[in-house]
């Protein structure tokens, strides 16, 4: 018995359609090869920074609390879906590519929700300056290491200090009037923190006298710092989106409207 070719199911395109879904084909491969080394380095990234962002961002904005899982999970997801297109693509099988199609589907959707998420950042729709406020008041303690951690001060205007010196009267002593004036009496001195130029209601975290010295010195708000830092990276869920996007209209393409072309 004649063996069956593993290109039977495909049926031959005319010239000039074999040569555009040739080029396609060689040109969808080479995104997914382009993913693969995306997904790897987003992945590198994630290891190294994220997990001090996160530690930052969970404390100051709730519906950030899962956003180092679900960008280590959508770039680990991509890494493998990135693989499967290509073989998919290389070996010519129908199946693996209705199969990475789905899956892309089924990935585009957490990155919808960090695109949907760096556009409510952007435009100051999460109240991360309420956040902020609520754990200095519960817990100044976090918020003196993130400003340490992120060398910033304040969320959206920079703390000061400002130091009060005072008597304060102890408990009477036996002696000539010269010595209790002497005895009785001891220098105290009162530290405060307050928002520099604060036209709003803001909060500065009560810290150590040593950290505070630190913290004075540096002229960046956290605000800038960290939501500088978590831009940045969530911009790739919008560069990453738009290439699934890319994928999944041409996997569609191919899979659905050609199904047995051999390209």
């Amino acid at each position: 018995m004649k063996a069956e070719s593993p290109h039977s199911n495909y049926q031959p395109l005319n010239s000039e359609e074999g040569r555009w879904f040739h080029r396609l084909r060689n040109f969808i491969m080479g995104i997914n090869v382009f993913l693969m080394a995306f997904a790897v380095s987003g992945l590198v990234v994630g290891f190294i920074e994220l997990d001090e962002i996160d530690s930052a961002i969970r404390e100051i904005c709730s519906p950030c609390q899962h956003a180092h899982v679900i960008y280590m999970s959508s770039f680990g997801a991509l890494l493998l879906l990135s693989f499967l297109g290509f073989v998919a693509l290389h070996t010519r099988k129908r199946c693996l590519r209705i199969l990475n199609t789905t899956c892309l589907v089924l990935v585009f959707i957490p990155l919808v929700f960090g695109s949907v998420l760096y556009v409510l950042m952007s435009t100051e729709h999460i109240n991360m300056q309420y956040g902020w406020n609520l754990v200095v008041a519960e817990r100044s303690d976090d918020m003196c290491k993130l400003e340490l951690q992120w060398k910033c001060s304040g969320w959206n205007k920079l703390c000061a200090t400002h130091s009060t010196i005072g008597l304060i009267d102890l408990k009477p002593l036996e002696g000539t009037e010269k010595e209790n004036i002497i005895n009785n009496l001891s220098v105290v001195t009162n530290t405060t923190s307050y928002c520099s130029g604060a036209d709003e209601i803001c909060a500065c975290p009560i810290c150590t006298e040593d950290d505070q010295k630190y913290i004075d010195k540096f002229d960046q708000t956290c605000e800038m710092v960290v939501m500088g830092a978590l831009r940045s990276h969530l911009i790739v869920f919008l560069f990453v989106s738009l290439c699934v996007v890319v994928l999944t209209g041409a996997g569609i393409v191919v899979s659905v409207a050609y199904p047995h072309a051999e390209w």
